[in-house]
C-alpha cells in the first residue's frame, strides 16, 4: 500500500486510533441484494473491505483473468443485481463493496489509484469461461457508466466492464519488513510479483485475450494539440496534474485532470463537474490576482482538462521546512526575526487573499497549507492553488473537501462556509509557526497551547497571535473577518513585544503508563494495544509497533508485564511464514523480549527459527535485516553463553561484509533500491555498531576496521544545517534537492548513536567534531513528532547517550529540552496520557512512534536527573562497552562474560 493510503485507509472506522477495516461495520444495502440472489448451496463471508460469494464446493485458480466492474452510486445496486444474477446463474464466484459507503471511498481521490473503482470482482475459473462471462456481463452492462479502472483494460466499449490477469485463490510471499507481497506462478514454478500497479501490466507469459483498444490516446504527443506535457507534478484517483508548455505562446502552464464518475460528492457531483466549478471560480477571481489565471478548459477522450497559469514558487508547507527557524534549528533571534517578519507580510497578503475572494462570494472551501503558493523565494507574494474545494453559495451545492488540521469543527460534520475559511486561515498561519495543527483534531484545546509556545518562540507581537485566536475561534459566529484579520495583522508594529514565555507542563511517567495500559485489549487477535498502522502489515507481536515493545517498555519501567500480556504473547502464533526474522518487525526481536520475560526457551527458539528462515539475509540493516538478527544472537549469547550463537553472529557479519561496497570513501552497504542509506534503522551506521559491539566480544581486529571504514564513509557523506551542526541526507531524495533528516530511524540521531559508541569503545577521536556537529543537529525542543523512531523521543535518548558518554552536562540540559517539546503533543485521556502517532492523526500506543517509546525515554531522563545512568534501551548492547559493563543491556544478566 501506497504511503498515503496506510493512512488513510486506517482512518475511517475510529476517530481516535487507527483501526482495520476489519472493524467497520457497514450497511446493508448490497448484502440484501446478494442474499435474495444467492442459492442455499452458495457461502458468503467478509473479508476486509469486501462480500465474498462463491458456490460451497467450488476450487479457484491461484491465478488467472479475472474482471472487474466498477459503477456510479446511482447505478450500484442494478449493476450489483445483473451481475450477481449471472455469476449466480453461471456458478462463477464474486465479491462486491461493503456498503455505498465503501463504494463511494473506492472511487475517490484519496482511495489507492491502483485499487480504485473496482466495486465487483468476478472470478472465472478458466480463460474459456472469462470470455463467455465477458459477453455476458457486455450485454447486461453496457449501459451503465462508471469509472475507468486504472490497471485493467476496458471490455470493448462497456464503460464499467473491465479484465486482467492476476492472482484469484491468490498466493502472497512475506517480505522481510514483515509485510506481504502478493505474487504469481510463472509456468516454471517461480514466484515474481502480482504487479497491482495504476496501468496495465501482463506478464511475460501471457498474451492479450483481445485486441487492445486505443483508449485514451495516452500515446499522443500533445493535449488539445497544443500542450506538450513536460511531467507529472502529481496523482491522485480523479486524475492527474502536470507541467506542460503551451506551444501556440511558449509559455509553462500547469493542467489539472479530472476523470468522470470519480470522488462524486453528497449532491451527485463528480470530479469533472468539480474542475469545471473550479475553472468558473477561477474566472470569478482572475482580475484579483490572488489564484492562478485560468487559460482553458477542455475535454479529450473521456476526461476533462482544466488549464491554468504557472506559477513558480514552492507551496507554503515547503516553505516553512526549509525557512522557519525552529524546523531548521536556528535558534538565533537574528533568524526568528526575519522569518517572523516574513510571516507577518506573508499572513497579511493571505487574510487579503481570502478576504477578496470572500468578497467575490467565494467559499474556499479546502484552504492548507498546500493550498498556498509562496511565489519567490524571500516570501514577498502568494496565490491560493487547487480551488477544488471552493463553492459559491447560491449558485453550487456546498463542498466538502477537507484536510485534517485545517477544518473548523463545524467542517469535519459536513459544514463548510465563509466562517470555516475563516477558521483554516488561522490554522494555516499557525501551521507556518510550526506544523502541527493536526493535533487540534485529537484535542481542541491544544490550539490555545500551540498558539501560546510558537508565538513566543518566533517572537510574534502579541497582536498577531490574537489574530490567530480570533480566527480559530470555536464559535464561528465569533470568528475574525479576513478583511479585519488582515488590517490588524498590517497595524502589527514588528518591533513590538513577544506575547509571555508559556510554562510547559510536566509530563508524569505514571499517567503515561496508566493510560498505556488502559488501552490493552486481550480480547483482540489483531492486535493488543491501538498502533500505528503497521501492526496491521506486520505481525501484532513485532517490537515496532505490537505488543513486544509494549512489554519491552513497561518491564524497563515497572520491573514486570500484566500477566493478561504475557499471556497474550504466548498465545499469539510467531509462525515463520507469518514472521519475518527481523529485529524490529520480526522473530529476532520478539525472542529479545522473550528472553527478557523469562522465557528463555521460547526466546532462544523464535532466535533459531529467525536463523533458519528464507529471507534472513534478504537485507543488510538493523531494522529488519541480517546486522538486527545479529545483534539478538549476541544478546542471546551474552544472556545464556551459548557459543553457537555467537558462532551464528559472527556469520552474520561474515555475510555483511561480503556484501558491503568498498570504495575510496569507506565501507557502505545499499537499500533495496540500490541507494546508499546512512541511517542507523535501514543502513551503514547500525551495521558499524553490530560490528564494533561483535569486535568486543570476538577481538577480531578486522571487524574493528570495518567498523570504521563504514563510520568513515558515512561522516564523508553528512551535509551542513545550519552553523556547524551536520545532518544526514535522506536516501530517497532528489540530489537536487537534497532533504536532511535528524531523527533516529534514517537521521542525524542515529548516526550519532553508532559515533558515540565507536569513540566510547575504541578512544578514538577521529570523529569527534562530526559527532558533536551531529549532536547539534539532534538537539532540538521541537520537532514534528513526538514518537522514538522518528520524532522527539528518539532525539532525546541520543542526547542522554552523549550526555553519559561525553560526560557534558549541556546535552542533558538539551534532553530535557525535548520532554518540554513532548508536552505539547500530550493528550488528556480518561486513564492518563496519551500521544499521537505517525502523522498526528490518530493517537498510538506503540514502541515505534507511541506512547511506550516516549515512556520509556521519559523515564531514562527521570533516572538520569537524579544522577543514575540507565542504559539506553532501544536494543543495544553497550554491556559491551568499556565503563559501562555493569549494566545490563536490556534485562537479562550478563553472567560472567569476558570483553576481549
Amino acid at each position: 500500500m501506497e504511503k498515503p493510503e496506510r493512512f488513510y485507509f486506517f482512518m475511517l472506522v475510529s476517530p481516535e486510533h487507527y483501526e482495520s477495516f476489519d472493524r467497520y461495520v457497514p450497511g446493508a444495502e448490497y448484502l440484501e441484494v446478494v442474499r435474495g440472489l444467492l442459492p442455499a448451496h452458495w457461502t458468503l463471508q467478509r473479508a476486509k473491505v469486501w462480500f465474498q460469494a462463491a458456490p460451497e464446493q467450488l476450487r479457484l485458480p491461484v491465478q488467472g483473468w479475472k474482471i472487474h466492474v466498477s459503477a456510479r452510486l446511482e447505478d450500484a445496486r442494478a449493476v450489483l443485481t445483473r451481475t450477481a444474477a449471472i455469476c449466480v446463474s453461471r456458478g462463477v464466484a464474486f465479491k462486491f463493496a461493503l456498503d455505498a459507503r465503501v463504494l463511494n471511498l473506492m472511487n475517490s481521490k484519496g482511495w489507492s489509484r491502483a485499487q480504485g473503482a473496482k466495486f465487483l470482482t468476478l472470478y472465472p475459473t478458466s480463460r474459456t469461461e472469462f470470455a463467455g462471462l465477458l459477453e455476458e456481463m457486455y450485454a447486461a452492462l453496457r449501459e451503465f457508466r462508471g469509472p475507468y479502472i486504472l490497471s485493467d483494460r476496458r471490455y470493448r466499449d462497456a464503460q464499467v466492464l473491465h479484465y486482467r490477469y492476476g492472482g484469484i485463490a491468490g498466493e502472497s510471499m512475506l517480505n522481510p519488513q514483515g509485510d506481504r507481497t502478493a505474487v504469481l506462478r510463472a509456468p516454471a514454478g517461480d514466484r515474481v510479483p502480482d504487479v497491482r500497479a495504476p496501468y496495465w501490466h501482463l506478464p511475460e507469459w501471457e498474451s492479450e485475450p483481445f485486441a487492445p483498444p486505443p483508449e485514451n490516446g495516452e500515446d499522443d504527443a500533445l493535449l488539445d494539440c497544443r500542450y506538450r506535457v513536460e511531467g507529472a507534478l502529481g496523482f491522485s484517483m480523479s486524475g492527474g496534474v502536470y507541467l506542460a508548455t503551451d506551444l501556440d505562446s511558449d509559455h509553462l502552464v500547469v493542467i489539472k485532470e479530472a476523470r468522470p464518475h470519480t470522488s462524486q460528492d453528497r449532491h451527485g457531483q463528480d470530479a469533472v463537474a468539480h474542475l469545471r466549478r473550479e475553472y468558473r471560480l477561477l474566472q470569478r477571481l482572475a482580475d484579483l490576482r490572488v489564484a492562478p489565471r485560468p487559460l482553458a478548459f477542455f475535454n479529450e477522450w473521456e476526461h476533462a482538462f482544466l488549464v491554468e497559469e504557472y506559477l513558480p514558487g514552492m507551496h507554503l508547507g515547503q516553505f516553512t521546512t526549509w525557512k522557519n527557524p525552529i524546523l531548521t534549528n536556528d535558534r538565533s533571534a537574528a533568524a526568528r526575526q526575519a522569518y517572523a517578519h516574513t510571516l507577518l507580510h506573508l499572513w497579511t497578503r493571505l487574510a487579503e487573499a481570502v478576504a477578496a475572494a470572500h468578497a467575490r462570494g467565494v467559499v474556499l472551501g479546502d484552504l492548507s497549507v498546500m493550498n498556498v503558493m509562496v511565489t519567490d523565494a524571500h516570501g514577498e507574494d502568494l496565490r491560493l492553488i487547487d480551488l477544488e474545494g471552493a463553492w459559491q453559495p447560491g449558485e453550487d451545492p456546498p463542498a466538502h473537501l477537507r484536510t485534517p488540521g485545517f477544518c473548523a469543527p463545524e467542517q469535519r460534520r459536513g459544514d463548510s462556509s465563509f466562517e470555516s475559511d475563516r477558521y483554516a486561515l488561522g490554522a494555516v498561519m499557525l501551521a507556518s509557526l510550526f506544523p502541527v495543527t493536526a493535533l487540534i483534531e485529537l484535542d481542541a484545546g491544544k490550539a490555545e497551547s500551540l498558539i501560546r509556545t510558537f508565538a513566543y518562540e518566533m517572537r510574534l507581537p502579541a497582536a498577531a497571535a490574537n489574530v490567530l485566536r480570533g480566527l480559530m475561534n470555536p464559535e464561528p459566529a465569533l470568528r475574525l473577518p479576513a478583511a479585519q484579520a488582515a488590517r490588524d495583522l498590517q497595524a502589527c508594529p514588528p518591533d513590538a513585544a513577544p506575547p509571555a514565555a508559556p510554562t510547559l507542563p510536566r509530563l508524569p511517567l505514571e499517567r503515561i503508563v496508566s493510560q498505556l495500559l488502559a488501552s490493552m485489549d486481550p480480547s483482540r487477535p489483531d492486535r493488543l494495544f491501538p498502533a500505528d498502522p503497521g501492526v496491521f502489515f506486520t505481525h501484532p507481536l513485532s517490537v515496532a509497533y505490537g505488543a513486544s515493545g509494549v512489554a519491552h517498555a513497561l518491564l524497563r519501567i515497572n520491573g514486570e508485564v500484566p500477566p493478561e500480556l504475557r499471556a497474550w504473547m504466548l498465545q499469539a502464533s510467531c509462525h515463520p511464514e507469518r514472521c519475518a526474522p527481523g529485529l524490529y518487525c520480526g522473530l529476532s526481536g520478539i525472542g529479545w523480549v522473550m528472553l527478557d520475560l523469562g522465557l528463555e526457551d521460547v526466546g532462544l527458539r523464535l532466535l533459531d527459527e529467525a536463523a533458519a528462515h528464507p529471507l534472513r539475509a534478504s537485507l543488510p540493516g538493523v531494522f529488519a535485516g541480517l546486522a538486527g538478527q545479529g545483534l539478538a544472537d549476541l544478546y542471546a549469547h551474552i544472556c545464556t553463553d551459548r557459543a553457537p550463537l555467537l558462532k551464528r553472529a559472527l556469520s552474520a557479519a561474515e555475510t555483511l561484509l561480503g556484501r558491503a561496497h568498498d570504495g575510496a570513501q569507506g565501507l557502505h552497504w545499499t537499500d533495496e533500491e540500490g541507494r546508499p542509506n546512512l541511517g542507523y534503522a535501514h543502513g551503514t551506521s547500525g551495521i558499524a555498531l553490530f560490528l564494533l559491539y561483535l569486535w568486543r566480544v570476538s577481538g577480531r581486529d578486522d571487524l574493528l576496521e570495518a567498523a570504521r571504514r563504514a563510520l568513515v564513509y558515512c561522516v564523508s557523506c553528512l551535509q551542513p544545517t545550519r552553523g556547524d551542526a551536520l545532518g544526514v541526507p535522506r536516501p530517497d531524495e532528489d540530489p537536487g534537492r537534497q532533504v536532511v533528516t535528524h531523527y533516529w530511524q534514517d537521521g542525524s540521531a542515529g548516526v550519532a548513536t553508532a559515533l558515540l559508541r565507536y569513540q566510547h569503545a575504541t578512544a578514538d577521536r577521529r570523529f569527534e567534531a562530526a559527532t558533536r556537529a551531529l549532536l547539534g543537529d539532534v538537539s532540538r525542543r521541537f520537532t514534528a513528532f513526538p514518537g522514538l523512531f522518528q520524532g522527539l523521543a528518539g532525539l532525546g535518548n541520543t542526547l542522554l547517550d552523549a550526555y553519559q558518554m561525553l560526560g557534558d552536562p549541556g546535552y542533558l540540559t538539551a534532553a530535557q529540552e525535548v520532554a518540554d517539546g513532548l508536552s505539547l503533543f500530550a493528550l488528556e485521556r480518561p486513564h492518563g496520557l496519551a500521544f499521537p502517532g505517525e502523522q498526528l492523526l490518530r493517537v498510538s500506543y506503540d514502541y515505534g512512534t507511541g506512547a511506550a517509546g516516549i515512556a520509556l525515554y521519559l523515564d531514562r531522563l527521570e533516572a538520569a536527573a537524579r544522577g543514575e545512568t540507565v542504559a539506553n534501551f532501544n536494543f543495544l548492547l553497550d554491556v559491551l562497552l568499556p565503563e559501562t559493563a555493569s549494566l545490563p543491556p536490556s534485562g537479562c544478566g550478563a553472567g560472567s562474560l569476558e570483553v576481549s
